[in-house]
């Protein structure tokens, strides 16, 4: 019979193990004998993170009933398989996953005496799409037919392990694959026919996470086809500065002025948008001939952009105008979504002629935004001010909301509502 007795000595012990058929003889030891306890492993958690972003491991939970010194590791992958050749003496682990990971982790602990014990906790590290930080490549000045358009834009992705690709749609009907190397995505297109071209670019990642980029417009021409022609372009004819309200609905008026050397009936009224540089265009609703306008001199010359008042209020010239009647809300929310309180800025239509000939004009507005607005501070006298008749008084006053109410309850005559604001500071 063999007989086998496991003892952890804190001092001197010596095991003697006899195997002896038909006999039992007892160990002889030296010293205490002490029994040592595994440790109690606690992994903390469940953790929940972002690929790329550090997350902190804490198992400071763990405890040894024995209060031995302990040391520690980890499963990282849900594998099974401890991460580090080297044991750590700390309970805290700062751990970046750089791909998005659902699954488990595992804490493993042991003692001085070679006891170990594991604890398993879930986490959940989600994916963070990529982001597009620079656009370069695009010509500033318009580009015939047949000459090539390249492309550039970098772009960043905290998920290091992740996967990438770029597709370009360059607003004619065509999509590309981009070529990405170092996180740079490099495109080139030709196009083949006249205009203005928004292009859209999209980095996706493999997890599905994107991001899109829709930039200024490039404007393509037919180098064969006659010049354009700049047009006078008044919003809001008889007014300046322009103004639009950012709560303004309702239709907005614009107008293409005639003038002695041009006949807005040879425009192509379904050719005209009204757009923002980089920010897309608008068809009006419905369109009228009028007379309305005045010419305002340099605006094709140079349409100043800074300066609200860049304009004139002049009205009808007796020369024939068209009028274009806009959407605000489709103004507000497609052109102008960015803006703020006093933002001086120009719109600007375009369109063909019935001979194919192209038209360009420009006007500035003046953005107001009553939600930016401070309303001016009413101050009141301190003592209540006698009016006439005597009996009345200011006797309650409530400011709310941009109204201003004032009662008198002790007015006898119930039908006689006296006020009056001494000061308004702005």
């Amino acid at each position: 019979m063999e007989k086998k007795i496991y003892l952890v000595k804190k001092r001197l012990v010596i095991f003697l193990v006899f195997l002896i058929v038909g006999t039992n003889i007892s160990p002889v030891t030296s010293g205490d004998e002490i029994e040592n306890s595994a440790p109690v492993a606690d992994v903390g958690g469940p953790y929940i993170g972002f690929e790329g972003t550090p997350v902190t491991l804490d198992a400071s939970g763990t405890y040894d009933p024995d209060g031995d010194d302990l040391i520690y590791n980890w499963d990282l992958n849900g594998d099974g398989i401890m991460e580090f050749r080297s044991w750590f003496q700390t309970p805290y682990l700062e751990w970046t996953w750089y791909d998005d990971y659902h699954g488990n982790i595992t804490v493993f602990v042991k003692d001085a005496y070679d006891l170990e014990d594991s604890n398993t906790t879930t986490v959940d590290i989600y994916n963070i799409p990529p982001t597009i930080t620079f656009v370069d490549g695009f010509p500033d000045e318009p580009l015939p037919i047949g000459e090539t358009v390249e492309l550039y834009a970098d772009f960043i992705d905290p998920g290091l392990l992740d996967t990438h690709i770029a597709t370009i749609d360059w607003g004619d009907g065509t999509i590309t694959d981009g070529m990405i190397i170092d996180y740079v995505v490099t495109s080139s297109h030709t196009y083949e026919e006249p205009g203005y071209y928004i292009l859209i670019i999209n980095v996706t990642d493999d997890d599905g996470g994107s991001d899109v980029v829709i930039f200024t417009y490039v404007q393509i021409f037919d180098p064969d086809e006659p010049e354009g022609i700049d047009v006078f372009f008044d919003i809001k004819p008889g007014l300046c500065p322009n103004p639009i309200q950012l709560n303004e609905n309702g239709v907005t008026p614009v107008a293409i002025c005639g003038t002695e050397d041009f006949e807005i009936i040879e425009i192509d009224p379904s050719t005209l948008l009204i757009g923002r540089e980089g920010y897309g265009e608008i068809a009006p609703i419905d369109w009228n001939y009028d007379d309305v306008a005045t010419p305002f001199i340099d605006e094709c010359e140079e349409c100043n952009c800074e300066d609200k008042f860049n304009c004139h209020d002049l009205g009808s010239d007796g020369i024939l105008d068209l009028v274009l009647n806009c959407n605000t809300l489709e103004i507000i929310e497609f052109l102008l979504y960015d803006t703020e309180d006093e933002d001086v800025l120009c719109l600007y239509v375009t369109g063909i002629t019935f001979d194919e000939i192209p038209i360009y004009g420009e006007d500035v507005i003046w953005i107001l935004n009553p939600n930016d607005i401070t309303p001016p501070d009413i101050i009141l006298s301190e003592e209540p001010i006698i009016l006439w008749p005597p009996n009345h008084k200011y006797h309650t006053i409530e400011i709310t909301d941009f109204i201003i109410s004032v009662s008198d309850n002790s007015d006898p005559n119930l039908n006689m509502k006296i006020c009056r604001i001494l000061r308004r500071n702005r």
